[in-house]
């Protein structure tokens, strides 16, 4: 076999993984995520035609990621409890980054949502710096996935960590919710010096916080046994 076509094979297969992971994740509650992304994207749109600030554009953008994101996210380790086949999950070859595989599918299909409603936002409400919004939905998806991930390792109930992953989200707001657009926005895909400052503190904070749950995450999820108790 072709170096080439071991490639595209590879390629293929982990395509296939992720795409199982995200139906495995979304099959139990999908009515309830596409009505909540269709309310999400409402929203978005009635902001966007109403709201003469710019900055409001990102917080539509985001929601997503809290309304129905985080609901299918806290359920990863409940899904495996009630399937009966989480000690499985923990013993099969490759087993180390199952749960990490599975939400950071899910969450970048998310991040990937809100930046093409970016996208679309721009080409409606006008120029704007995009390329900061975009970045920080990137590291924005990353916090959510993160706190999802340590609340569904820590919760036997997925409704429980839901709760948890967005009482913990609404208590870092003032950098969820920070947005990358000003309302005065200058020429270009990137903002000025003293914005750029700004942006750098609020993302540096969110990769922080995104970093503390994911570490003690991961220190759950290398002992099996309080997963499985």
């Amino acid at each position: 076999m072709s170096t080439a076509a071991f490639s595209g094979s590879r390629i293929a297969t982990e395509r296939r993984r992720l795409r199982l992971s995200v139906e495995l994740l979304v099959e139990r509650r999908v009515g309830i995520y596409v009505a909540l992304d269709l309310v999400a994207l409402l929203i978005i749109l009635v902001s966007a035609l109403a709201s003469n600030k710019l900055s409001g554009l990102y917080i539509g953008t985001v929601l997503p990621l809290l309304l129905p994101g985080v609901l299918v996210l806290s359920d990863a380790v409940a899904l495996e409890r009630r399937a009966g086949s989480l000690d499985l999950a923990l013993s099969t070859p490759g087993a180390r980054f199952y749960f990490e595989k599975r939400v950071g599918a899910f969450a970048g299909m998310l991040a990937l949502q809100s930046s093409l409603i970016l996208i679309l936002l721009r080409l409606v409400a006008g120029s704007f710096p995009i390329l900061p919004a975009l970045i920080q939905i990137a590291t924005t998806s990353l916090l959510v996935g993160a706190i999802s991930l340590f609340w569904t390792v820590s919760l036997k109930s997925g409704d429980a960590a839901a709760l948890a992953s967005t009482l913990s989200i609404l208590a870092l707001g003032r950098w969820f919710f920070a947005s990358p657009i000003p309302d005065v926005a200058p020429p270009g895909l990137w903002l000025g010096f003293e914005g750029s400052l700004d942006w750098a503190r609020v993302n540096a904070a969110i990769l922080l916080a995104a970093a503390v749950f994911y570490a003690y995450a991961r220190r759950r999820i290398a002992v099996p046994e309080k997963l499985l108790g």
